[in-house]
């Protein structure tokens, strides 16, 4: 018999004879019932953390995939929003928005984190691909392609930040305006 009946059944047994039992369930329970309740509930809730955070040590494969969750939840996150500010100001609007909102360096680190991300989740999306078919699935292959990954998404989003600089966002925006106008 479960906890909330045998307290129902102690309290209430006048009310477990004459109450048709589908109706007995609605019934409130008293203070001491209630308090029981409580109690093994707490107790349930105090069991110690899953020792797998504990027991094993944080590697650099584990961190690889921390990171490529992340970046693709940034993503999601960042594509969701921008698609959905898109609905309401044109993209020029939204641009301007983004400079008057941010500081110069806030702006660069909000480049590069998209720049990261989009960088990073693309070459290590082929790495976990290349382990699909059944290659570099040595621990030393997994550490060596982990560094490639991280520095190459590095150098590949500084060199693509400094290399598209504002100017030239600013003039692929009034191009494409003139291009889908005509």
């Amino acid at each position: 018999m479960s906890l909330l009946r045998l307290s129902a059944f102690k309290n209430h047994l006048v009310t477990k004879a004459v109450v048709p039992h589908h109706v007995q369930r609605f019934l409130s329970y008293s203070a001491a019932s209630a308090e029981r309740i409580e109690k093994a509930k707490e107790a349930a809730t105090k069991r110690p953390l899953s020792p797998h955070i504990t027991i094993w040590r944080w590697e650099f494969p584990m961190l690889c995939s921390l990171a490529h969750r992340g970046t693709g939840f940034f993503l999601s996150g960042a594509f969701a929003f921008v698609g959905l500010s898109m609905l309401f100001v044109d993209p020029e609007t939204f641009l301007r928005w983004v400079k008057s909102f941010l500081h110069p360096s806030l702006l660069f680190l909000l480049k590069f984190g998209i720049v990261y991300s989009v960088t990073y989740h693309l070459m290590n999306g082929v790495r976990h691909m290349t382990w699909d078919v059944g290659k570099l699935l040595k621990v030393t292959s997994i550490y060596k392609s982990g560094y490639f990954v991280m520095a190459g998404a590095f150098l590949i989003s500084l060199c693509s930040i400094y290399w598209f600089d504002e100017r030239d966002v600013s003039e692929f925006m009034t191009n494409n305006k003139k291009s889908s106008q005509h």
